[in-house]
């Protein structure tokens, strides 16, 4: 539960932190060996930020009901010491962002921790100061969030899955974060019951200028029944109809990124399937990237890999090499002591390495 990226040891080359290791980037050359760093035993980490203004790696993550900074000893990052700065509510964390939900230097950090949302502040001496928890919705599900302005009032809106699992909503900034922030359902997936909502991304899709939102299903077999969705933003985010649209039906579909892939100015959508959640899973799970064509007229799916690497929380992309072109990163459930990426080669195909 975390997968986030930072350059650790100011190498220049970007760092791959998943569970509760640190994955050492090879200088670029990603096919050579990764060195493996165990930073907190049981912690699930999920930011990567700078939170002291110095030289050393910074990252935030939970274990039990306890918040904690996790602060590097040094540069290279060879050793870290832990700051408990706050407590949350039991439960797991599925869904995190950094944004700046208010004006100031440093960001905030939002997760889900159950049927919780949170937002941790990170004050001006971290390490003397306390750090302001704030708990601005009990209503949405521990899935995914996505962060932007959706009424285009100049703040930061929050998108997340309502709590019954099968609505999207966004959360209305008021400013402050002292308050439970109002809910605004967008729209209700289509399958059965036993189908819920889980990855949830935000982009302007068509071109409009208005946030689109992106949504997954998951389900908890493999059955080819969890869809793929963008909710058309009308002109009033508020009091207007948000259109369903429906990009494409898979398996459990527990990992999504968004980002323009192949450099033609729109934002393309990667999905990966889950197929382990009580096994090793299927030998056939499908990466694809959709690609976004016309401005959301049509969509090309471009398959990575069809092969046994389940996903869950993963594809996420990220340019470990420098080369301008983004990998995909990714682990998953019962397969959790793996963590896969994928490079794309000069043929334009994609190589796997682990």
């Amino acid at each position: 539960m975390g997968l986030c990226f930072t350059d650790a040891n100011h190498d220049e080359f970007t760092d791959v932190v998943a569970g509760s290791f640190l994955y050492s980037n090879p200088g670029g050359n990603l096919e050579r060996g990764w060195k493996r760093t165990r930073i907190v035993d049981g912690m699930d980490i999920y930011f990567a930020t700078d939170v002291d203004g110095d030289n050393d790696c910074d990252l935030i993550g939970i274990m039990g009901d306890t918040v904690y900074w996790i602060e590097a000893n040094d540069e290279k990052a060879t050793s870290w010491k832990t700051h408990p700065v706050g407590k949350v509510a039991k439960g797991r964390t599925q869904g995190s962002f950094k944004a700046k939900l208010r004006p100031g230097e440093k960001p905030q950090l939002v997760f889900t921790r159950g049927k919780n949302l949170y937002v941790l502040e990170i004050p001006p001496d971290p390490a003397r100061n306390s750090w302001p928890l704030h708990r601005i919705s009990t209503e949405i599900e521990e899935e995914g969030l996505a962060v932007g302005d959706i009424d285009g009032d100049g703040d930061i809106d929050i998108a997340a899955v309502q709590s019954d699992g099968h609505h999207v909503l966004w959360l209305e900034n008021p400013g402050s974060l002292s308050v439970q922030w109002k809910m605004h359902v967008v729209g209700v997936q289509e399958s059965d019951s036993q189908t819920w909502l889980d990855r949830i991304a935000l982009a302007d899709l068509n071109g409009d200028g208005r946030l689109d939102i992106i949504a997954t299903e998951e389900r908890p077999d493999q059955k080819m029944d969890a869809h793929l969705y963008w909710f058309e933003a009308p002109a009033d985010a508020k009091a207007g109809k948000w259109t369903r649209h429906t990009i494409a039906r898979h398996r459990s579909l527990n990992s999504m990124d968004i980002g323009d892939v192949d450099g033609d100015g729109t934002i393309d959508i990667v999905v990966a399937e889950h197929t382990d959640q009580n096994d090793q899973g299927a030998r056939d799970n499908l990466l694809v990237i959709y690609l976004n064509k016309d401005q959301r007229r049509s969509w090309m799916p471009t398959v990575v890999e069809r092969g046994p690497h389940s996903s869950h929380l993963g594809a996420r992309l990220v340019d470990l090499d420098n080369d301008g072109s983004p990998e995909i990163v990714s682990f998953a459930w019962s397969q959790y002591k793996d963590v896969h990426l994928w490079k794309k080669t000069v043929s334009g195909r994609k190589r796997k390495s682990d």
